[in-house]
């Protein structure tokens, strides 16, 4: 220690010490230095921080360092958690003082959890943000590991496996008990998503198809949950084959139920989109040739069970619309010229220095052309729009350079004609993506609203050929969804669940002679439910006894059923029981207004009425936060609603059906490799949801509900599709 340094005393000593000046002279002691790796470090008598550098950074200079003494200050694991940030490791600054093993396995015990909190944190990172497990080899991560954490052992891919497959047995195990437990009959919607993977394609493959099961439910506390249950690679699709997808689809969404232990009797709904062939995925324009389409609007999969109602993702079902409307050959034409123009533009140097220079002398500074993606619709929008917005400047650029041609004035006015037709099409898609619209009880409402626009705007357009998209649109939203067909509508879940929306609940869209018929069909539901329910504990009734009694009991149980059933039999061929009631005196209001229709009404009839009487529920709010507040007045009408609420619009997230482009999720899925995929999906989807319920967390409301900003646009959304304040009607007559 002759070389400038003065070394401290006590059980550092050896490890740090102050400098001296070139005279050899200590003249500063707020500064030591460590030996090791010459770090300087601000000293104020206290040798904490300069203990946790040596014990970090130089564990083996540790080990070596003679213990058991006055000295001695090891750390122990009570001392030694992880913070509340995840950035590290808290240390206590009254440290304990102990013999030599007391503090190795302490300090043993703090290391290995700390390893463990760090592997935690690395799976979490792989099946959160859907990182493939070889994320772990990959030299950057590597390097961020061992700045941060120079001695902990990075799992390989296979260990992070089998601690993936432990988390996903655990998290899948309490899934279970939650859809076993919590969950009414018939309250369970599957929804189904093909998907094509591109992990380990070569350049041109379509790459494979896997199918993703979810299950959509809303749980005890009126909150709607979306729980991936499986997801599986499939047979390879038939080309031009009508149907092939759906070949045992019954079979696979059957075997799904199975693994989680769910009888089919669970399921009331499912949701599904149509597997395309790679044909119909390579297509470049926004349509999808007829040919190259699996299945089309209205055609659902022939081998569920009777039971279960099939409906077609209405995102997928509505893009179908949209671009049928756009295959028309004259606007085909018109849209591949916008795009040749703009592809002119940013590919042209000097094209585009002489679009801008125009643009900021026309008082456009910053406005610029945007490419659509040919496979979304909602990016045509904004590729018209920004091209009609510099019309004049990019005219005047061509014409002068003459190095590619203009838009004729016909295309110009369809491009024009086209925009407020894309933009209801667009309102509609976010109005579906709201998170209390994520329900089939909105679709209507929204149908109706778009196809009351897109009538207007056929009156108002001079343009034949825009009249003509909008008219295909209609025809197409009309052909999926029945709209003109009342008695059709009458059958249709989705109308169904608009009455049970308490915000949509007088289905405006409907006739009175329609909503009275509708009514009664409810009042069936109703009934059926209740007799259903009496079924089921007549059945554990029955059971509980059997196992109670043995033999004997079963004897006496069979006796019992026996006369059961003479005396029900005896009970259906009597009048009802309330014709059996001795008469009562009749007050003035029966003598002049007849008798009271609610005094013989059933209890779950007079819960109806006294649903329909209740005053609508404000279109910006949560359907859910309505019922969970007024379930007890309706309890039987709420276990309806439970039911068909928890139907959703689309078979995916439906800020991902109508996404204007793929999403990040979408391709990250697309890239991991088919080893672990449905436990990294598994996990994704349903960690934060499992937990909260795991934690007995009450909270009630879905994302981002209460928000300022998205409210506004929510009321303009609403106002656009779903107003119909000003329609009466008058002897069936629209007015």
């Amino acid at each position: 220690f002759s070389n400038g340094y003065k070394p401290l005393k006590g059980s550092l000593y050896g490890s740090f010490g102050f400098k001296l000046d070139a005279k050899g002279i200590l003249t500063d002691k707020s500064i030591v230095y460590c030996f090791h790796c010459e770090q300087s470090f601000s000293y104020h008598r206290s040798k904490t921080s300069l203990q946790y550098h040596l014990r970090k950074k130089h564990p083996l200079v540790t080990k070596a360092t003679p213990r058991g003494g006055a000295n001695a200050n090891p750390v122990c694991s009570r001392d030694l958690e992880p913070s509340n940030s995840n950035t590290g490791l808290l240390y206590s600054e009254n440290n304990h003082f102990g013999d030599s093993s007391r503090s190795g396995t302490c300090i043993k015990e703090s290391n290995d959890k700390r390893t463990g909190f760090l592997t935690d944190l690395i799976l979490e990172v792989v099946y959160r943000d859907l990182q493939p497990l070889s994320v772990v080899e990959e030299r950057g991560f590597r390097l961020l590991l061992s700045c941060l954490e120079p001695q902990y052992p990075v799992p390989s891919p296979s260990q992070l496996g089998s601690i993936i497959w432990h988390r996903y047995d655990v998290l899948k195990l309490q899934l279970q008990q939650c859809l076993q437990s919590g969950l009414a009959p018939r309250g369970i919607s599957l929804c189904t998503e093909y998907w094509r993977s591109a992990a380990g394609c070569e350049v041109g493959a379509s790459g494979r198809v896997f199918l993703t099961v979810s299950a959509h439910f809303i749980d005890k506390d009126w909150r709607l949950a979306r729980c991936v249950l499986q997801t599986r690679p499939m047979t390879v699709i038939r080309e031009r084959a009508c149907g092939s997808g759906f070949t045992q689809f019954g079979d696979t969404l059957k075997a799904v139920l199975s693994d989680f232990h769910l009888p089919q009797s669970s399921v009331f709904c499912v949701v599904h989109n149509t597997p395309k062939t790679s044909k119909a995925r390579g297509t470049a324009n926004m349509g999808l040739q007829k040919e190259n389409q699996i299945a089309g609007p209205g055609q659902s999969p022939q081998d569920l069970p009777e039971s279960w109602v099939a409906l077609h993702c209405a995102g997928e079902a509505l893009k179908l619309c949209i671009q049928e409307g756009l295959w028309m050959e004259p606007v085909r034409q018109a849209l591949s010229e916008a795009r040749r123009i703009i592809s002119h533009f940013q590919h042209d140097t000097p094209a585009a220095a002489a679009l801008i220079h125009k643009a900021e002398a026309a008082n456009k500074a910053g406005a610029c052309l945007a490419l659509d993606d040919p496979g979304h619709w909602a990016t045509t929008i904004d590729m018209c729009e920004s091209l009609l917005g510099l019309k004049w400047v990019v005219s005047s650029v061509l014409e002068e350079q003459k190095a590619a041609p203009n838009l004729v004035d016909h295309q110009w006015r369809l491009l024009q004609e086209l925009v407020p037709v894309l933009k209801t099409m667009r309102i509609a898609a976010s109005f579906l993506s709201e998170d209390i619209n994520v329900s089939i009880s909105a679709l209507m409402p929204c149908l109706h609203g778009v196809f009351r626009v897109l009538r207007q705007h056929i009156a108002e357009s001079s343009c034949p050929v825009a009249r003509g998209v909008m008219e295909t649109v209609q025809s197409g939203m009309e052909r999926q969804w029945r709209l003109g067909e009342e008695e059709a509508l009458l059958d249709s879940p989705a109308v169904l669940s608009s009455f049970l929306d308490p915000r949509f609940k007088e289905l405006r869209f409907l006739s009175p002679h329609a909503r009275s018929k509708l009514h009664d069909k409810v009042k069936e539901l109703l009934s059926a439910q209740v007799q259903m329910k009496a079924e089921e504990i007549s059945r554990e009734r029955d059971k509980g006894g059997d196992d109670e009694k043995g033999e004997e009991g079963r004897e006496r149980g069979v006796t019992n059923m026996r006369l059961m059933n003479s005396q029900s039999t005896i009970v259906h061929l009597q009048p009802p029981s309330y014709n059996q009631v001795s008469p009562v005196a009749k007050t003035m209001y029966d003598i002049l207004l007849g008798e009271d229709p609610t005094e013989r009404m059933p209890e779950i009839h007079q819960q109806l009425e006294n649903y329909i009487a209740e005053p609508l529920c404000k279109r910006s709010l949560s359907p859910l936060h309505w019922w969970h507040s007024k379930e007890h007045r309706f309890p039987a009408v709420a276990r309806l609603a439970r039911t068909f609420l928890a139907i959703p619009t689309t078979a995916v997230a439906a800020d991902r059906a109508f996404a204007p482009r793929e999403t990040t999720v979408a391709q990250r899925r697309a890239i991991l490799g088919p080893q672990h995929l449905d436990h990294i999906l598994f996990l994704h989807q349903n960690s934060d949801y499992v937990e909260k319920l795991m934690g007995g967390s009450t909270v009630h409301g879905e994302r981002g509900s209460d928000k300022n900003g998205a409210k506004k646009t929510r009321e303009t959304l609403y106002q656009s599709l779903v107003s119909y304040e000003s329609k009466t009607w008058v002897g069936g007559e629209e007015l």
